[in-house]
C-alpha cells in the first residue's frame, strides 16, 4: 500500500496538502505512518523545503511521522496531544506504548489542547519504564 496517492496532492499557499490512506481499525498503524514519514522526508528534500521544526498534530498518529521525519532531516519536532484520539489509541494499542513514550520524551515541545488530555495520556502509560 502506497501511503500517498500523488494525484491527491492539493496545492496550498505555502506547500501541499496530502491525504494518506491506511487500513481500518488501526491495522498496520505504525507501519503505514513510517512509510508516510519516508514519503514526506523524500518530498521535502526533493523540493528543498526542509522545515525548521516538524510538528505532529497528534502524539499517537502524526507524532510517529513527525519523529521519523525530524530524525531523517536532523531537525527538532513538536507534538500536540489531542484528547479523544490520543486517549483512545493509547488505550487500544499497548503494543505501541514504547514508541509513543519515545515520541513524547524526544519531542522538543509537547502541547495539549484539552486541559484534561495530557494527564489522561500520561496516566494511561508508564512513560518512564515504557521509554526504556
Amino acid at each position: 500500500m502506497r501511503p500517498i496517492d500523488e494525484a491527491s496532492l492539493l496545492p496550498i499557499t505555502r506547500g501541499i496538502c496530502t491525504e494518506h490512506r491506511a487500513p481500518p481499525k488501526g491495522l498496520l498503524h505504525s507501519t503505514v505512518l513510517q512509510r508516510l514519514a519516508e514519503w514526506n522526508t523524500d518530498h521535502v528534500t526533493r523540493h528543498d523545503a526542509i522545515p525548521d521544526l516538524v510538528v505532529g498534530h497528534k502524539l499517537t498518529v502524526e507524532g510517529i511521522v513527525a519523529r521519523k521525519v525530524a530524525r531523517n532531516l536532523g531537525q527538532p519536532f513538536a507534538i500536540t496531544i489531542q484528547g479523544n484520539t490520543d486517549e483512545k489509541i493509547l488505550r487500544d494499542r499497548p503494543d505501541l506504548r514504547r514508541q509513543f513514550a519515545r515520541i513524547y520524551r524526544e519531542a522538543g515541545c509537547v502541547f495539549s489542547f484539552a486541559l484534561w488530555a495530557r494527564p489522561a495520556a500520561l496516566s494511561s502509560s508508564d512513560w518512564e519504564s515504557a521509554a526504556r
